[in-house]
């Protein structure tokens, strides 16, 4: 991700305002700047400072729209596809950047989960790639986590929460660091989704910046 730079003031005191050639074609961006003016976040100490529940019901509105974004413009029946062979199939890869926000209602209502438990874990179903669909499995998956965080409070955000393996603790901290986590996870793979639509010739929308395909800030 693109590290930002420090702001530089002109002799007015003004901080420049960044142009860019509209005849330049400079493809996909990585321009963290969405969001910023239309969720501003008052200072540390701030007496307007946001709960916890307020602050990551805003980051997944603006995840949501963004991940919404990607899944208008997933291809019907390209589910068997990858890159390498070593790949994720862009169908698992696809609803998995659907589903995400259902873990957070998870870590919310849940104390653990184990990812590999002795008994063997049943996978959930996949429905049929398809935009349509995709985008109603996000539907369900970011009201629920809505309503598991408008339901919750800080002190329960506060609280541990547990990531196992076979019975054993893999990973610890507190659920809204792992909400957090989840989030990175989203975003992570929402990228790597937007590489597949890229290799497979598909739009690539603007997700943080503009896209060789959409050229204004979104």
């Amino acid at each position: 991700m693109t590290r930002p730079q420090p702001h530089q003031q002109n002799e007015e005191g003004e901080a420049p305002v960044a142009t860019q050639d509209p005849d330049v074609d400079s493809g996909d961006q990585d321009i963290d700047a969405a969001g910023t003016d239309t969720h501003p976040l008052p200072a540390s100490g701030s007496k307007r400072s946001p709960s916890l529940t307020a602050f990551l019901l805003s980051e997944l509105d603006r995840e949501v729209d963004r991940t919404r974004r990607a899944l208008e413009y997933v291809p019907d029946d390209r589910g068997q596809w990858k890159p390498h062979e070593r790949s994720m199939g862009f169908g698992a890869l696809s609803h998995m950047v659907a589903t995400i926000p259902s873990w957070i209602a998870m870590i919310v209502s849940k104390n653990e989960l184990d990812i590999d438990p002795a008994e063997g874990a049943s996978m959930p179903q996949q429905g049929p790639l398809t935009s349509a669909a995709l985008l109603e499995a996000l539907d369900t998956a970011s009201a629920d986590a809505r309503t598991a965080l408008s339901g919750t409070t800080d002190g329960h955000l506060h609280g541990m929460w547990r990531l196992k393996a076979r019975g054993n603790v893999v990973q610890q901290a507190p659920r809204f660091q792992m909400i957090q986590d989840t989030f990175n996870h989203w975003a992570h793979h929402r990228g790597q989704m937007t590489v597949y639509l890229r290799l497979m010739d598909a739009h690539v929308p603007a997700i943080y910046g503009p896209s060789a395909d959409e050229v204004s800030f979104r």
